[in-house]
């Protein structure tokens, strides 16, 4: 039987890209929790099945026990933050003084490099101060609504993680009825492959994610800068945004300590040093340890955080790589998405 031609299968693959985005739109509420929930059971699923086979525990057992693991690992994660927020909101009524006290001498290093004086920028900061006003109002909004849906989606993930683990073969098994006999060997090959490629996906970011986070904050410890664990470990965290997470933390954290120490070097200092962790991290550290499972295409990776930030907002953002990783072993393994896989990473092996 011949393959589809190629431009049929493009055909295929844009109409049920937009029927699918409209869907993801409308099922956001429950699809994002459930993604993330999948991920993490990609990497519990080794622990479930030791509790069950070498410690004899009951199916259901192992499933409510792993459960409860990641809600502690979550309780104790969100207890540290909320701890080193708390002490870092303890400093901003300093900050807003010694704000005060640095901003004439930032207004005169801007006139030394621009040539701007001092007086024309304060009176352009004046002209579009409602502007900014309503810039910062709007970002506090934002934030705002982000880090309730972060709560949401966290205290989701051990519901849907319990089930995930609880029915994993009723799913399977169900998967395996839904299609067509001859193509059980295929669906067994991926669904395999997608686990593994999960599992070294989260594997390999966890790691990222220690070392950079040991960098960080063993290096602003030697600036002595204060919450240096806190900083270290929200800049190796958010490495899970790509070519986003390390820049917007280390503006933060560079702005933050400017204003705490009342120097503007500060600024310099972090500022190369989250440059060079992101440079690190992004030649070495998740090229070697990632694996080249999960190596796509740069240009794929900006264009799908585009895309999972119109759909899902940095919910999405953090989803773009596990799932062009997943679309691209399908890719691999489907005949007639062989020119997706092409798209996706520019050396790939096929199956035929």
């Amino acid at each position: 039987m011949e393959n589809k031609s190629p431009l049929l299968s493009l055909w295929y693959v844009l109409t049920g890209i937009i029927a699918l985005g409209f869907l993801l739109i409308w099922l956001k509420a429950v699809l994002i929790p459930l993604a993330f929930s999948l991920i993490v059971s990609s990497l519990l699923f080794p622990v479930t099945q030791f509790l069950e086979r070498r410690l004899r525990f009951p199916h259901w057992l192992a499933a409510v026990f792993t459960t409860l693991i990641t809600i502690l690992v979550f309780s104790a994660i969100g207890f540290f933050v909320y701890i080193q927020l708390l002490e870092i909101a303890h400093n901003f009524p300093t900050l807003a003084q010694r704000y005060e006290q640095l901003y004439p001498r930032l207004l005169n290093v801007i006139e030394r490099f621009t040539g701007v004086a001092a007086y024309e920028q304060m009176r352009f900061i004046e002209d579009h101060l409602q502007r900014i006003i309503e810039y910062i109002v709007s970002f506090l909004q934002s934030t705002m609504v982000v880090t309730l849906e972060l709560l949401i989606i966290i205290v989701l993930i051990p519901f849907f993680l319990f089930f995930i683990l609880f029915y994993r073969e009723n799913l399977k098994t169900g998967l395996m009825v839904l299609v067509q006999t001859k193509r059980g060997a295929l669906l067994q090959h991926l669904l395999l492959e997608i686990q593994q490629v999960l599992r070294r996906y989260a594997m390999g970011e966890l790691i990222v994610i220690a070392t950079l986070s040991t960098l960080l904050s063993t290096t602003l410890y030697f600036l002595k800068v204060p919450n240096p664990l806190f900083w270290g470990i929200l800049g190796g965290s958010l490495v899970i945004l790509p070519y986003l997470g390390l820049f917007s933390t280390g503006f933060l954290c560079a702005l933050y300590h400017t204003l705490y120490f009342e120097d503007l070097r500060y600024f310099l200092y972090i500022a190369l040093l989250y440059f060079g962790a992101h440079l690190l991290e992004a030649n070495f550290l998740t090229p070697y340890i990632v694996g080249s499972q999960v190596k796509l295409n740069a240009f794929v990776i900006i264009l799908g955080l585009m895309v999972g930030a119109m759909l899902w907002g940095v919910a999405g953002m953090m989803l773009t790589v596990p799932t062009l990783a997943v679309l691209k072993v399908i890719c691999v393994r489907i005949p007639s998405l062989h020119f997706l896989a092409y798209w996706l990473d520019d050396d790939v092996r096929l199956f035929n």
